[in-house]
């Protein structure tokens, strides 16, 4: 409705002029009596042909025909008559039945309607919609932005109907679009388009408006050529000018062939920036560059006016960006390599800035916008899923059993089917929204079949111990379970290949995770009762789960890597290693702490204080140890090659390194492993102190930051312990005190001059070695130095 009445008021607000022709020549409002020399051999002004059409006027001169505003006798209305102006030929019988064909086969309100075609006849002739109004280009200058777009969005529809025809217009421009008196934008004059399968017919078009490829030989013809001219027109809408300006045709297509168009914001300031990139990629110099047809270039625009972020990323737009953030790269190495920033700060400018070389799809980008249609999708999604889980458990009594399974089938059925269309036409955010939540309800789909049916639900009487539930509800056998997790996983998998989805990449890794804790269930991991070592196995179980995790995931990692040197960054879509290798580490770090907890004695140490009661400490920060180097190694081959990935998961476990070693000092301290507790105080201090001097080998600050938090604990248990076993002698805590206070100064003074020591030290064995090297010279020429001397 809006539409219609911003179309009514342009109606109103604008002149109305007659119907204008293709070609370049201006209007011709000459009188009805108008020469037979004038038409170049056609019939003239009040002479009626066909019996039937009475041509008033002569309104205009095409690059193919002439075009009469004419009376239909027969039907009493307006119309316009098109005689070929070209010398009489067999490709003009062709031309002229190509263009009716290709204008009688379309049937849209926006293009203009062939009516009738008369060819075998000395003067041939197509009868076409009179249309009264004004053309683009004078309509545009009394119009606002929003008006002007609206009329746009019209032209597109209307060409994208001709490209689903297999037709191309291939003299798109302002003045073959003309604002009938409902303010409804009609395209005329058809006299270049044709199918763009032949090879035979005439480009032509108008320099500066049609394509460059069009003016090759020979000419390249295809739907893009009309999305440029689009392109063109969307410029001047913008604008109100036109990309190119220059004194002769030549000059013109010399521009479109080896210049970028101006920026549309550089002209007029604080245009929409989507309408920018759409137009600036209908632009491209390169027809592959350019949308496919106008279709993809109506879905474009379509984005922008819901809101979204459009697909487009123009050429000219992207290679700037890309130089500049390459230039930010070089001058991060360069700040790093004088010193004016750390490694770890050139290494996170550095992740950060890559990153924006990869962007996602704009789709992914508006699926984590919190927008009313975002929000939308996830509360429906959610609340499909709670009713067909909760509200099917609680309803399952009231509901017959037909219902039962005929629900959620229903349901997943329809949230895939909509997605798989809504996917297919390109509509991806919301596609993911449709497909992620039937891939959630594909486990409470399975769960009610199982329910339903009893399949797999028998479990043997020697088996019940190992349930993981005591007496399982019907469906909840470690089994069924199993069969749940797994489809869950395969249909994850599936919608992943199908869609290119990352997303799904998650989903199939809880699914995994879930399907592996099944598996260790349904082997008899939870016999009844559980016990310390039943966790300690599934503890491991995952850590093997893990690692094969991280192994698959270093692989995609190198080779994503591989794609993004051979494509470019900005190409790469492929990120389903991190997903991978995030739910590898998780497992691998959380399976070797269950399994370090309740069986300390998974690396087999040699029980060094059995038989005491802090055996059991022991054997845990020794295994709690020997996980840290664990962790270390694996922070290590993440850290072989460099990716976003990688870099960020040695991140996170450099973070949990320290409190491995640190962390298991504590642990020996606190329970006076073998009857003492000085010596693993002191060496929590000591190690805590180590530990912020690792830092500086790799630049590590989580290293740093856990040696001064450990040091801190480390001196509270101190004044602890000297309250606990010498509360009689307060000369200690004021040792403590005034120790650490000189200590630190001292460490703080060494800080100061150290370096200066060694500088010198370096310096005087420097010169030390040039002073010997001289001497050693001089001792065998004892010329050497000297420039007076003859040589």
């Amino acid at each position: 409705m809006t539409n219609r009445l911003g179309w009514f008021a342009v109606s109103l607000l604008l002149p109305v002029k007659d119907q204008k022709p293709q070609s370049e020549s201006p209007t011709l409002d000459g009188a009805a009596d108008r020469k037979m020399s004038d038409t170049r051999g056609h019939p003239a002004a009040g002479e009626t042909i066909a019996e039937r059409y009475r041509l008033e006027r002569l309104a205009g001169i095409g690059g193919m025909g002439h075009v009469f505003e004419a009376v239909d006798t027969r039907l009493n209305r307006r119309v316009a008559v098109k005689f070929i102006s070209t010398a009489t030929d067999g490709s003009l019988h062709d031309s002229l039945m190509l263009e009716a064909r290709a204008m009688a086969g379309l049937d849209h309100p926006n293009l203009c309607r062939v009516l009738e075609a008369v060819i075998d006849t000395t003067d041939p002739f197509i009868v076409m919609d009179w249309v009264e109004g004004v053309d683009l280009r004078s309509a545009a200058k009394s119009l606002d932005l929003i008006q002007r777009i609206a009329l746009f969005v019209r032209i597109v529809e209307a060409v994208s109907s001709m490209h689903d025809e297999g037709l191309t217009h291939r003299d798109l421009k302002p003045g073959n679009i003309l604002l009938n008196r409902r303010g409804e934008p009609v395209i005329v004059d058809f006299g270049l388009a044709g199918h763009t399968a032949k090879g035979d017919l005439k480009s032509g078009g108008t320099p500066g408006h049609a394509a460059p490829e069009q003016f090759n030989e020979p000419p390249s013809i295809s739907p893009r050529c009309d999305v440029y001219s689009l392109g063109v027109i969307l410029f001047e809408l913008l604008t109100l000018r036109t990309p190119f300006s220059a004194a002769t045709h030549a000059e013109l297509l010399k521009l479109q062939r080896t210049a970028d168009p101006p920026v549309p914001e550089t002209i007029v300031p604080d245009l929409p920036a989507g309408l920018q990139r759409i137009c600036l990629q209908a632009l491209e110099r390169d027809p592959a560059l350019r949308y496919a047809d106008a279709r993809e270039l109506l879905e474009d625009l379509r984005r922008h006016l819901r809101g979204e972020t459009v697909l487009a990323r123009p050429s000219m737009l992207a290679a700037r960006f890309e130089a500049q953030i390459e230039e930010q790269l070089d001058r991060a190495r360069h700040w790093e390599s004088q010193g004016l920033i750390t490694r770890e700060e050139s290494r996170r400018l550095y992740r950060q800035l890559t990153s924006l070389l990869r962007p996602d799809s704009p789709w992914i980008i508006d699926s984590r916008k919190l927008t009313t249609s975002q929000v939308g999708l996830y509360l429906g999604g959610w609340m499909t899923l709670l009713a067909i889980t909760v509200g099917m458990w609680f309803s399952w009594d009231d509901l017959s059993p037909t219902l039962h399974i005929a629900i959620p089938s229903a349901v997943t059925a329809l949230l895939l089917g909509l997605g798989i269309v809504l996917h297919i036409n390109h509509m991806k955010r919301y596609a993911l929204g449709f497909l992620l939540t039937s891939s959630v309800t594909t486990p409470a789909l399975v769960w009610v079949i199982l329910r339903e049916t009893g399949a797999l639900g028998r479990i043997p009487d020697n088996a019940r111990q190992a349930e993981i539930f005591s007496d399982p509800p019907q469906g909840f056998a470690n089994v069924q379970l199993l069969v749940i997790s797994g489809a869950w996983a395969a249909v994850s998998l599936l919608l992943r290949f199908a869609t290119r989805s990352g997303a799904f990449s998650f989903t199939f890794c809880i699914a995994a995770v879930f399907c592996w804790l099944f598996l260790y269930a349904t082997q008899g991991g939870f016999a009844r009762p559980i016990t310390d070592e039943s966790f300690a196995q599934l503890g491991m179980r995952f850590a093997m789960f893990g690692g094969t995790l991280c192994a698959i995931g270093l692989a995609l990692s190198k080779q994503e890597e591989t794609i993004a040197r051979s494509v470019g960054r900005q190409n790469l879509r492929r990120h389903d290693s991190w997903p991978i290798l995030t739910t590898g580490t998780v497992s691998v770090v959380v399976g070797l702490t269950c399994a370090a907890w309740y069986n300390p004695e998974i690396y087999r140490f040699p029980q060094i204080f059995a038989g005491t009661d802090a055996s059991m400490t022991a054997l845990r920060s020794q295994s709690f140890i020997a996980n840290g180097f664990v962790f270390a190694g694996l922070a290590a081959a993440f850290g072989k090659r460099w990716s976003p990935a990688r870099d960020w998961l040695g991140s996170a476990l450099r973070w949990i390194i320290p409190s491995h070693f640190l962390g298991s000092l504590l642990a020996m301290e606190r329970s006076e492993l073998g009857g003492m507790w000085l010596g693993w105080l002191l060496a929590l201090g000591a190690f805590s102190i180590i530990m912020c001097f690792v830092s500086v080998l790799k630049q590590w600050k989580p290293f740093l930051i856990n040696g001064l938090i450990y040091f801190a604990i480390a001196y509270v248990r101190a004044f602890d312990r000297v309250n606990d076993h010498f509360s009689h002698a307060p000369n200690l805590r004021l040792a403590l005190f005034g120790g650490l206070i000189v200590f630190g100064l001292f460490v703080m003074i060494a800080a100061w001059k150290l370096p200066d020591w060694l500088a010198g030290t370096k310096t005087w064995l420097w010169l030390n070695s040039t002073r010997k090297k001289i001497g050693d010279r001089l001792a065998i020429d004892p010329f050497f130095g000297d420039s007076a001397s003859p040589r």
